[in-house]
């Protein structure tokens, strides 16, 4: 598989992970994943601007286990932007729904090459900035 495909399987397979995890399908171990795909220099940038590191992204996440069981979560317009040895930026957009409102962000992302990693790449970098909000 090419290394656009990974990404975009990587950003997807994520994004899945959250829809499951939040809606309460996922439990469990299925929260190691992210010890698999998360660099641990991992830091993102919130569209509020908080920095957020990974341990404290997983304790987040992991404590939202099955809060949000209406919540739909999808990716858009993936592209790879530009590769280095051994790092991929990328951007695309991330859109949630919940409660029938609708929030949409324009992510960049880098990430790292990684054999070990479940699809030979992990997140080093995550800045999301809020692009649009709308009720359904």
């Amino acid at each position: 598989m090419d290394l656009e495909s990974l990404v975009e399987k990587e950003i997807v397979e994520l994004h899945q992970f959250f829809e499951g995890w939040f809606s309460g399908e996922l439990t469990g171990d299925a929260i190691s994943v992210l010890d698999n795909v998360i660099h641990d220099d991992f830091v993102l940038i919130t569209p509020h601007a908080d920095q957020i590191d990974k341990s404290s992204l997983i304790k987040i996440i992991n404590s939202n286990q099955g809060k949000a069981s209406d919540q739909k979560i999808w990716v858009e317009n993936i592209r790879v932007r530009s590769t280095f040895e051994r790092v991929i930026l990328a951007t695309y957009n991330e859109c949630q729904r919940i409660n029938k409102v609708e929030t949409c962000r324009i992510s960049s992302a880098i990430f790292r090459k990684d054999e070990k990693a479940r699809n030979g790449i992990k997140w080093l970098h995550l800045h999301e900035t809020f692009i649009e909000s709308r009720e359904s």
